[in-house]
Protein backbone atom coordinates (compact mmCIF):
# COMPACT_ATOMS: atom_id res chain seq x y z
CA UNK A 1 0.00 0.00 0.00
CA UNK A 2 1.70 3.33 -1.20
CA UNK A 3 1.77 6.12 1.32
CA UNK A 4 -0.92 8.07 -0.19
CA UNK A 5 -2.77 5.37 0.24
CA UNK A 6 -2.67 4.72 3.64
CA UNK A 7 -3.29 8.68 3.88
CA UNK A 8 -6.91 8.31 2.04
CA UNK A 9 -7.34 5.52 4.90
CA UNK A 10 -6.30 7.50 7.40
CA UNK A 11 -8.95 10.75 6.86
CA UNK A 12 -11.47 8.56 5.52
CA UNK A 13 -11.24 6.68 9.50
CA UNK A 14 -10.52 9.97 10.83
CA UNK A 15 -13.29 12.11 9.66
CA UNK A 16 -16.09 9.42 9.12
CA UNK A 17 -15.77 8.07 13.18
CA UNK A 18 -18.24 8.79 15.39
CA UNK A 19 -16.77 7.55 18.65
CA UNK A 20 -13.82 10.22 17.57
CA UNK A 21 -14.17 13.68 15.20
CA UNK A 22 -17.20 12.36 13.20
CA UNK A 23 -21.02 13.35 12.81
CA UNK A 24 -23.49 11.30 11.49
CA UNK A 25 -25.49 13.05 8.46
CA UNK A 26 -28.13 12.44 6.07
CA UNK A 27 -27.91 13.37 2.47
CA UNK A 28 -30.55 13.20 0.04
CA UNK A 29 -30.56 13.56 -3.40
CA UNK A 30 -33.06 15.70 -5.60
CA UNK A 31 -32.26 13.85 -9.14
CA UNK A 32 -33.85 11.10 -10.62
CA UNK A 33 -33.31 8.37 -9.21
CA UNK A 34 -33.42 9.84 -5.66
CA UNK A 35 -30.72 8.57 -3.83
CA UNK A 36 -30.52 8.57 0.56
CA UNK A 37 -27.84 7.63 2.46
CA UNK A 38 -27.11 8.10 6.19
CA UNK A 39 -22.78 8.74 6.76
CA UNK A 40 -20.28 10.17 8.78
CA UNK A 41 -18.06 13.07 8.45
CA UNK A 42 -16.89 16.15 9.98
CA UNK A 43 -19.48 19.33 10.50
CA UNK A 44 -19.28 22.91 11.87
CA UNK A 45 -21.71 25.50 12.06
CA UNK A 46 -21.25 28.98 12.48
CA UNK A 47 -23.60 31.63 12.63
CA UNK A 48 -21.62 34.97 10.98
CA UNK A 49 -21.09 36.02 7.63
CA UNK A 50 -20.49 38.94 5.69
CA UNK A 51 -21.73 40.87 2.56
CA UNK A 52 -20.05 41.94 -0.09
CA UNK A 53 -19.75 45.65 1.08
CA UNK A 54 -17.98 43.69 4.30
CA UNK A 55 -20.50 44.15 6.60
CA UNK A 56 -20.89 40.82 9.42
CA UNK A 57 -24.55 39.49 9.77
CA UNK A 58 -26.24 36.89 11.39
CA UNK A 59 -26.55 33.99 9.04
CA UNK A 60 -26.71 30.24 9.81
CA UNK A 61 -24.04 28.38 7.82
CA UNK A 62 -22.30 25.00 8.21
CA UNK A 63 -19.92 23.25 6.48
CA UNK A 64 -19.06 19.14 6.34
CA UNK A 65 -16.35 17.37 5.18
CA UNK A 66 -16.53 13.91 3.79
CA UNK A 67 -14.48 10.89 2.20
CA UNK A 68 -15.39 10.34 -1.00
CA UNK A 69 -14.95 6.29 0.07
CA UNK A 70 -17.90 7.26 2.61
CA UNK A 71 -20.16 7.95 0.05
CA UNK A 72 -18.76 4.93 -2.74
CA UNK A 73 -19.29 2.86 0.77
CA UNK A 74 -22.87 3.63 0.88
CA UNK A 75 -23.56 3.38 -3.10
CA UNK A 76 -24.34 7.17 -3.06
CA UNK A 77 -23.32 8.22 -6.43
CA UNK A 78 -21.93 11.51 -6.26
CA UNK A 79 -20.08 12.12 -9.59
CA UNK A 80 -21.56 13.45 -12.70
CA UNK A 81 -21.65 11.75 -16.17
CA UNK A 82 -18.59 13.47 -16.91
CA UNK A 83 -16.86 12.37 -13.44
CA UNK A 84 -16.97 15.58 -11.71
CA UNK A 85 -18.44 15.57 -7.99
CA UNK A 86 -21.96 17.34 -8.60
CA UNK A 87 -23.82 17.79 -5.61
CA UNK A 88 -25.68 20.64 -7.13
CA UNK A 89 -29.47 20.73 -4.84
CA UNK A 90 -28.81 17.69 -2.55
CA UNK A 91 -29.98 18.04 0.90
CA UNK A 92 -28.41 17.32 4.18
CA UNK A 93 -29.61 16.30 7.62
CA UNK A 94 -27.01 17.31 10.39
CA UNK A 95 -27.89 17.34 14.31
CA UNK A 96 -31.99 17.69 13.29
CA UNK A 97 -31.31 20.49 11.26
CA UNK A 98 -32.13 20.87 7.24
CA UNK A 99 -29.27 22.59 5.03
CA UNK A 100 -28.87 22.48 1.27
CA UNK A 101 -25.42 22.00 -0.73
CA UNK A 102 -24.41 25.42 -1.80
CA UNK A 103 -20.84 24.50 -2.81
CA UNK A 104 -18.46 21.58 -2.82
CA UNK A 105 -14.92 21.24 -2.95
CA UNK A 106 -13.19 17.70 -3.93
CA UNK A 107 -9.91 16.65 -3.03
CA UNK A 108 -8.51 14.66 -6.00
CA UNK A 109 -5.19 14.05 -3.97
CA UNK A 110 -6.89 13.15 -0.41
CA UNK A 111 -10.58 12.35 -1.08
CA UNK A 112 -12.18 14.24 1.28
CA UNK A 113 -15.17 16.57 -0.20
CA UNK A 114 -15.66 20.04 1.92
CA UNK A 115 -19.26 20.52 1.34
CA UNK A 116 -20.50 24.11 2.04
CA UNK A 117 -24.35 24.20 3.76
CA UNK A 118 -27.06 26.94 3.20
CA UNK A 119 -30.15 27.24 5.14
CA UNK A 120 -32.74 24.69 3.39
CA UNK A 121 -36.66 26.02 3.46
CA UNK A 122 -37.10 28.98 5.45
Amino acid sequence: MSLLELARRDIANISSNVSGFGVSMSFISTSSPVQTCTVSGLFSRHHIDVSRQGVAFNNRMAHVSVSEDVFEDANYTIRNAGGEVDLKGHRVTVEGVQYIVNQWFPSDTGKLITIILGKYGT
